[in-house]
């Protein structure tokens, strides 16, 4: 399994260990994913009201589940994680309510004002400064489209990160 916190940190064949250490310091508008492939995860994202938002997926979107409450703590999606590692997944599964993820429906709408949705996968867009490489001014401005840190970049802004692959978004072929 790898644990992939932020696309930023890999930590490959994690432990329980490892999981009460580093998913308490992912921070808000950031995410997690525990992988054994490409289809099969379970990630959550930290909420920028301090709640997380908790999926697994099971080999393809059409078996993608988040779970139906918006007020899980980090304490719920360390168990989960712990279970899903420990491959017990009759209790961790029992201990949620889960609803399909309809992707065409769940993210219409405003939801791309926030995400994006590339190769099937939700990928939350990367906020002004916190890019791999920051595109803003000294004063925290984005040098393109003047957007200001924290927000997100301007619709079809050339500076705006790929949040899949990290590169220039409007140059990548992730679609």
């Amino acid at each position: 399994m790898i644990l992939n916190i932020n696309d930023t940190d890999q930590i490959e064949n994690p432990t329980s260990d490892d999981l009460n250490h580093h998913l308490p310091k992912v921070g808000m508008d950031e995410y997690c994913i525990l992988s054994r492939d490409d289809e099969e995860y379970i990630q959550f994202y930290h909420n920028d009201d301090d709640t997380f938002l908790l999926e697994y997926r099971d080999g393809s979107h059409d078996k993608h589940f988040a779970e139906t409450s918006e007020q899980l703590s980090i304490d719920e999606v360390i168990s989960a994680f712990v279970g899903y590692l420990k491959g017990d997944e009759q209790r961790w599964k029992a201990k949620h309510e889960w609803r399909k993820v309809d992707f065409e429906a769940d993210f219409a709408g405003d939801d791309f004002d926030t995400h994006y949705v590339l190769n099937g996968k939700k990928y939350h867009r990367i906020r002004v400064g916190r890019e791999r490489e920051p595109v803003a001014a000294a004063g925290g401005i984005c040098l393109e489209c003047e957007a200001k840190y924290g927000e997100y970049h301007a619709e079809s802004c050339l500076a705006e990160e790929c949040p899949r692959c990290h590169g220039p978004l409007q140059a990548c072929d992730c679609e």
